[in-house]
């Protein structure tokens, strides 16, 4: 395992190479001196990498600790909803203030505004959407669909 001392100290070498803690978090050394957290994992069978940030701008302590959390198991069961109007405005804000491509905003709002499930938003075609700029737009799902 990795301490504070060992990423301090390790210079840059003429190519690159990795310095290796616990559960797959490694630290890539640049020729130029930089150094990256990242860390492997597996989803859906493919192998993927994540990075955490820079050190020391991301300690090793933070790096661990973002590791612990993409292994912590999902929560099974039923999510709990929003149906006060004041905590489903203080959502559709975050969502909007959120650092995301506007399209998944715009997404995030019509699950809030909508109730569907994500992969009927998803699958939603633009025939099955009237009026949407009048008074009383409608969403019908077309047969089949």
């Amino acid at each position: 395992m990795l301490t504070d001392t060992n990423i301090r100290t390790a210079k840059p070498r003429p190519k690159s190479y990795k310095l290796f803690d616990a559960n797959r978090l490694f630290l890539p050394v640049a020729p130029g001196g930089g150094k990256l957290w990242r860390w492997n994992y597996t989803y859906d069978g493919k192998n993927k990498t994540m990075a955490f940030g820079a050190y020391p701008l991301v300690s090793l302590a933070d790096a661990r600790a973002k590791r612990d959390e993409v292994l912590k198991p999902l929560r099974k069961g039923r999510q709990p909803a929003i149906t006060d109007l004041v905590p489903l405005r203080k959502m559709i804000n975050a969502a909007d203030e959120d650092y995301a491509r506007p399209i998944t905003r715009l997404a995030l709002r019509m699950l809030a505004l909508t109730a569907v499930r994500p992969s009927e938003l998803r699958g939603a075609r633009w025939e099955e959407l009237e009026d949407l700029n009048g008074k009383h737009p409608l969403w019908r799902t077309l047969p089949g669909g």
